[in-house]
């Protein structure tokens, strides 16, 4: 996918020869290093499957079917590679084929890896076309070390088990609907951190509320900006850029007049009705953050910290009002 800074999410060459970080062969440290993130290990077949596959090629290439299976592959994962294709180890770059369609609608929001999965049906068809060639051999020794040599291939990329986190409970305060009395109709919830890429807890709120408050911020991929090209985040007002610094650094940043005239004109903008600051990942810094932003101390309430931004006018803040 290309960001409104160009930036594009492609596989190196050598990540076809390399094993995805979560295999039984598979080092984090040096496949990180060859894709964006460890959710985007789309090319990681590793050298010997990818060497069985090319023996395969040659040995079967009379097979109309081959040809076509070699081709879709070779096809999907020069696309992987993007506009721009760097040779390992070298500074040479040469231009890739995804460059003509790059700027044309919808492609621009187009994660220019993920062509790398074309090539894993294509393996799958390879190795099955072999092993019934395999299983057909009237000679026991040749059947053996032709079906070693395809569980050899296959073995490394073996995935393992992916380490999660329980997720945290939804606090009280948006569980039970107290927040209902913070906001009123055209109003939103104010979750902090706001929801990103890189953190969707909010996100999780809202969907355990069956959608039932609306939200600034989000993750989601959609035309942005001016250009209207494809990214993953809203456009970022000040306040929204600002917490999210806190929130992956777990640093209070120096707040003055500017940070928080910027802080009441977001409020504003969002709609807001209440802030919200539950318990978790770098709650301290970001509550220390808003209490300076806002210039008071939040109320905790069902296990969440809490900021009415209503100034008192909201008609459904208190029981009986």
């Amino acid at each position: 996918m290309r960001s409104r800074t160009g930036r594009v999410v492609v596989n190196s060459p050598l990540s076809f020869l390399q094993f995805a970080g979560r295999s039984l062969a598979g080092n984090e440290a040096i496949a990180d290093r060859l894709a964006v993130n460890r959710l985007e290990q789309n090319a990681f077949y590793g050298w010997p499957l990818a060497g069985l596959a090319l023996v395969i090629a040659v040995r079967l290439w009379h097979r109309a079917l081959v040809k076509a299976l070699v081709c879709t592959a070779i096809g999907g994962a020069v696309l992987s590679m993007g506009p721009r294709i760097q040779i390992p180890g070298t500074h040479i770059v040469l231009p890739g084929p995804w460059r003509l369609i790059l700027d044309l609608p919808l492609f621009g929001s187009v994660i220019e890896s993920r062509f790398g999965m074309v090539c894993a049906p294509v393996l799958g068809v390879l190795v099955a076309l072999a092993v019934d060639r395999i299983a057909a051999s009237s000679e026991p020794r040749l059947k053996a070390a032709g079906l070693v040599a395809v569980a050899a291939a296959l073995l490394p990329i073996v995935p393992t088990p992916y380490p999660v986190n329980v997720r945290p409970a939804v606090p009280d305060f948006i569980a039970d609907g107290t927040w209902r009395r913070y906001v009123d109709e055209g109003q939103t919830v104010v979750p902090v951190p706001l929801a990103h890429s890189y953190t969707t807890e909010s996100q999780h709120w809202q969907s355990a509320t069956r959608m039932a408050f609306t939200m600034p911020g989000g993750y989601f991929m959609a035309p942005n900006g001016p250009a209207h090209v494809g990214n993953y985040n809203p456009e970022p007002r000040p306040t929204y850029r600002l917490l999210g610094t806190v929130y992956t650094s777990g640093k209070v940043p120096e707040i003055g007049p500017r940070q928080r005239a910027e802080a009441e004109a977001d409020l504003s903008y969002w709609k807001a009705g209440v802030v919200v600051l539950a318990p978790g990942f770098n709650a301290p810094p970001l509550y220390q953050t808003l209490r300076q932003l806002l210039g008071r101390d939040g109320t905790l309430i069902g296990g969440a910290w809490v900021w009415d931004v209503n100034d008192g006018t909201s008609a459904t803040r208190r029981p009986g009002a």
